[in-house]
């Protein structure tokens, strides 16, 4: 009995873990892509924020699991979990579906009440999981890898054979650079909304601009 329990705990630990990792390796890459076609839907960066925020929360508490869950079902289906030269094909299509599925509901839980907002952040959320999907894909392999859950031969052979702690210091510096990423994207928007403001209310400029 004990040795049963024992072993259903050291799979809820996996389990917890490949989560953890999966879901991570999921927002370092999304978040600032998300944010950057959030800022060409029309979004406010506030707007934008808050989304991102509500992702990552929904992530960890449940969607990360979905996503990576169904990405490697959909490549046992396909074959691409042992034809790798599928994989690429396999994930780009799986991020479409997906994105499609997931972001009218999500903009709707975010607050957005626009449907011309929702619809063309859902439209551009598609795009992005066109371009997206298959490097979501290879981040979660490549989190998985550094923090040693499983090896992935998708990584280039010089990283595969560095050690350990050389892994888990990429993997901060990926998802540090990937949060100042996307404050960045939203510096940029207010920076540029704030200087059109100014030339729109310049005595000159506001015949021009109306």
């Amino acid at each position: 009995m004990n040795e049963k329990m024992k072993r259903v705990g050291n799979w809820m630990r996996e389990q917890s873990s490949k989560h953890i990792v999966d879901s991570t390796a999921m927002l370092v890459y999304a978040t600032p892509a998300y944010a950057l076609a959030e800022m060409f839907a029309g979004m406010t960066p506030g707007e934008s924020e808050n989304a991102r925020i509500l992702g990552a929360k929904l992530t960890y508490l449940g969607l990360g699991k979905l996503y990576a869950g169904g990405m490697r079902l959909s490549r046992k289906l396909s074959g691409a979990d042992k034809d790798k030269s599928k994989i690429k094909k396999n994930d780009t299509l799986y991020g479409i579906a997906y994105s499609a599925a997931i972001s009218p509901v999500f903009y709707l839980c975010c607050g957005t009440q626009d449907l011309s907002k929702i619809a063309f952040g859902t439209a551009f959320s598609i795009g992005v999981g066109l371009v997206s999907g298959w490097p979501t894909g290879l981040a979660i392999d490549s989190y998985r890898d550094f923090t040693g859950l499983e090896n992935s031969d998708r990584l280039p052979q010089s990283l595969q054979n560095k050690g350990r702690p050389f892994k888990l210091g990429l993997a901060g510096i990926l998802a540090a650079a990937s949060i100042a990423t996307t404050y960045g994207i939203y510096g940029v928007k207010n920076f540029l909304g704030e200087h059109f403001e100014h030339y729109k209310n310049m005595p000159l400029n506001a015949e021009v601009v109306k």
